[in-house]
């Protein structure tokens, strides 16, 4: 393969901060797109490869959607079947780096390059360990991505997920939370605070936007269907509704909001702590 015998020629760390080749998600979220929209003509249209007196619509359109699922796993086998080689030689590159750290191989200032770039290479793609993030944070500000000048500040990380699920007839949720402290710069502690005073700030006035479209949803129903709709939309409202009527009044006003730098180098997702909550799967109790 071209493409491996070409970064095998390179350097070590050169090899290593290549990136790995995959197929991009807009080309697998196309060809499902086109399989779910082949579907529906099919279902709702007219004939389309098959024939109603063989295939019904639905069952045509399953099989559409179910085709699209097809391809794209075909694709996906193939395209990593063909770069195997080549994101092998980027792993085994990371994999020698790693060595040559634990060892502790190489000149003080090379080593303690190495470990720093090993460690971004891993931002967003694998779970950090421990020790590798407290090195980090302790070296570099996650708010900004620059070497600590100054002392830096613990800045608390706060996640939130809600767990729905079924009991026989019954529907239950609950909202599970996560704090976790990440060494950033003051400058960057600073921006981030005021950003989320703005924000504190344009919640109130979110919240009483939501209601003012619950009221209309709820007025509009029952003057069109009666009680029925009135019924109808506050039941809505309740399972499911209020998120959407929040997401609602957030587009609404959005123009008109203050909004401050909340930016950052890396994702506050990606510490270890947070991480293994977002990932985690979370207990279904009462």
């Amino acid at each position: 393969m071209k493409g491996a015998e070409v970064i095998k020629l390179l350097p070590i760390e050169d090899r290593a901060k290549m990136e790995e080749k995959e197929v991009p998600s807009v080309v697998i979220l196309s060809i499902l797109a086109i399989g779910i929209c082949l579907g529906f003509y099919y279902w709702f249209g007219d004939e389309f490869i098959f024939e109603y007196r063989t295939i019904a619509p639905f069952g045509g359109f399953v099989i559409f959607v179910f085709g699209g699922f097809i391809v794209d796993i075909i694709i996906v086998r193939i395209f990593s079947h063909y770069w195997r080689e080549y994101n092998n030689l980027i792993k085994e590159a990371n994999d020698e780096i790693s060595s040559l750290i634990e060892k502790n191989d190489g000149s003080p200032e090379e080593l303690y390059r190495m470990k720093r770039e090993l460690i971004e290479r891993k931002i967003g793609k694998e779970t950090l360990s421990q020790e590798d993030f407290l090195w980090h944070t302790g070296n570099y500000c996650w708010g900004c991505g620059m070497k600590h000048t100054q002392p830096p500040k613990s800045y608390t990380v706060h996640k939130e997920r809600k767990e729905t699920w079924r009991d026989g007839v019954f529907r239950y949720s609950k909202t599970f939370s996560k704090t976790s402290n990440i060494n950033i710069c003051p400058e960057c502690y600073s921006r981030l605070m005021n950003a989320k005073k703005t924000d504190n700030k344009n919640t109130p006035l979110i919240i009483i936007t939501s209601i003012i479209l619950g009221i209309g949803i709820c007025t509009g129903s029952y003057h069109l269907w009666g009680e029925n709709g009135l019924i109808i939309s506050i039941i809505s409202i309740i399972f499911g509704g209020i998120y959407i009527l929040g997401l609602i009044a957030s587009l609404l006003l959005y123009p008109f909001q203050k909004h401050g730098d909340s930016s950052t180098k890396w994702s506050f997702d990606e510490i270890p702590e947070i991480r293994k909550f977002l990932n985690q799967d979370l207990p279904h109790t009462h």
